[in-house]
């Protein structure tokens, strides 16, 4: 027989499990919503499943620079949960013709092999910004492509990070991008809209710079998105 005491306690717990799906159901809604406004302004792809928990994808040329934008689900570390991260991919059109990447926190172990490289790269200049990897297979080529307003643009990405986002700079010689991750839902097209200016103010400043560079037949415009007020 269950006593009163047991009862109430499934019964909170059961309040818990519900009032958690009904939330994590509002931010997976208020993403799609947010993500769809932003493709439609913009007259990019949008993708969806058929609920509002599976993968979104938003692409295509934004201002003549290719943008990704995705949500991809992840198991923890102790593969007991699974969490959905928002993925931002601003590619450059001017890029070093080396494999690299440069990250403000330590890989994933899975990540961390695929991206082995035999040498570092590293700069001495005041605007270096503190990074936890920046690995590439030619260190010359990096050296002669990050000039100083382009490592003052990457520290400035950098910066763009809270303690629960990630952000990478990477290419493989044929295509590289600003790569930004994080837990964040990004529910609120303003937030998404004002983000993404972030990242293309960083692209733009390392496009700028024609110094030693791999450039995209599509050159980068030099205009701003619109921005996105409902």
């Amino acid at each position: 027989m269950v006593s009163i005491a047991g009862l109430i306690f499934w019964v909170l717990v059961a309040i818990v499990v519900l009032s958690y799906m009904f939330m994590t159901t509002g931010i997976d809604m208020a993403r799609l919503k947010a993500w769809e406004t932003f493709a439609s302004r913009y007259k990019l792809e949008f993708e969806r499943g058929r609920s509002s928990a599976d993968p979104i994808t938003v692409s295509g040329l934004l201002n003549n620079r290719r943008i990704v934008i995705y949500t991809q689900p992840e198991q923890t570390e102790d593969e007991r949960t699974v969490r959905l991260y928002s993925h931002i991919e601003v590619y450059l059109n001017r890029f070093p013709a080396t494999r690299f990447i440069i990250s403000k926190k330590h890989l994933h172990p899975d990540m961390a092999a695929d991206m082995e490289m035999p040498e570092v790269y590293t700069s001495t200049t005041a605007n270096w910004p503190q990074v936890a990897v920046s690995s590439t297979e030619n260190r010359a080529a990096m050296e002669s492509w990050m000039t100083p307003q382009r490592i003052k643009a990457l520290k400035s990405f950098m910066d763009i990070a809270g303690p629960h986002d990630e952000v990478m700079f990477m290419g493989d010689g044929e295509i590289c991008f600003l790569l930004w991750r994080s837990e964040n839902a990004l529910p609120d097209a303003r937030e998404l809209n004002a983000l993404v200016q972030k990242i293309y103010a960083v692209a733009r400043e390392m496009d700028s710079d024609a110094t030693g560079t791999t450039a995209n037949p599509n050159a980068s415009s030099v205009t701003v998105p619109p921005e996105i007020t409902a």
